[in-house]
């Protein structure tokens, strides 16, 4: 038997905004990304072809625990979830991804070191990903990205 056990919620996101008809599978990021800095139409192309769409299906692992977390998941649309597995293979979920979320396993994103957290698709998933040589470079080209996100990187060197 199974046991899930839900620890905390995290994401990376302040808040989800609700989806009303059909948007373009960029409209939404850019929506996500403009809520916390302002960008011109230059800066959100660059921004948009570092992007990577990809399709999860439901119960398919987009990253394994022991793995090196190499890009972070845009939500567009269905849910993912990240979790790990203690000893005794009870799973703890540590957060969902529904549309307007972000996840990776940060820890191993920004080390580059092997993580510890599983992301699976509850249900068949529509991503944007953005991969670590990407977001580096993006930081470079859009300075704004640096800036709202250097929290973050000041993990990179701990």
């Amino acid at each position: 038997m199974r046991h899930f056990h839900i620890c905390h919620i995290y994401h990376i996101s302040t808040f989800a905004l609700p989806i009303f008809g059909p948007m373009a599978l960029t409209d939404l990021i850019i929506q996500n990304v403009t809520n916390h800095i302002r960008l011109e139409e230059e800066e959100k192309a660059i921004f948009l072809g570092m992007l990577k769409p990809q399709h999860a299906k439901r119960k398919q692992l987009l990253l394994h625990e022991g793995e090196t977390c190499r890009v972070s998941s845009f939500v567009v649309s269905g849910c993912l979830r990240g979790y790990t597995v203690d000893a005794d293979g009870i799973e703890h979920v540590l957060n969902f991804a529904p549309p307007n979320w972000w996840i990776a396993d940060m820890y191993s994103l920004l080390s580059q070191k092997p993580g510890t957290l599983n992301i699976e698709a509850l249900e068949d998933t529509e991503i944007l990903t953005l991969s670590k040589a990407d977001q580096e470079r993006l930081y470079l080209a859009v300075p704004h990205f640096a800036f709202q996100h250097s929290g973050i990187r000041s993990l990179e060197f701990t």
